[in-house]
């Protein structure tokens, strides 16, 4: 009789307060719990972590869009051309999300530095839950 595999996932956590009123960072939450729930990666102890997260993914698309509609540059009141204030606090967010994807582990090199626990019948290859089969 085979044993049925057992796993770590555990229920999608409620979306932070924080977040409720950005629909970016919502989406986003939802996504990446997923995501990091499928690879048995969702710990509660992640959760302000992916809070922080989703809510520099937010802030990093409303300034890329605003560099998209404005430019990285303006021009201030005196004629002298400086950089937008919208172009900083896009690269800010964009190295605030590299940092916290890594920590969470959502890059295959980071997933690599894991150790992975095995479950007591386990008999894989300790892949399991890091690797899936292709659906």
């Amino acid at each position: 009789m085979k044993k049925k595999p057992t796993t770590n996932k555990k229920a999608i956590p409620a979306v932070p307060e924080s977040l409720k009123n950005d629909s970016t960072a919502v989406e986003e939450w939802k996504l990446v719990c997923s995501l990091l729930n499928d690879l048995n990666l969702l710990t509660d102890a992640d959760e302000r972590l992916l809070e922080l997260y989703c809510s520099s993914v937010s802030l990093f698309r409303a300034s890329d869009q605003k560099c998209r509609d404005d430019g990285e540059f303006f021009t201030t009141s005196n004629g002298t051309p400086s950089v937008a204030p919208w172009y900083t606090s896009r690269n800010k967010h964009q190295d605030q999300i590299v940092k916290l994807s890594s920590m969470l582990g959502m890059s295959p090199a980071d997933r690599n530095k894991l150790k992975v626990k095995k479950q007591e019948g386990d008999n894989s290859n300790g892949w399991s839950g890091i690797i899936a089969p292709p659906k």
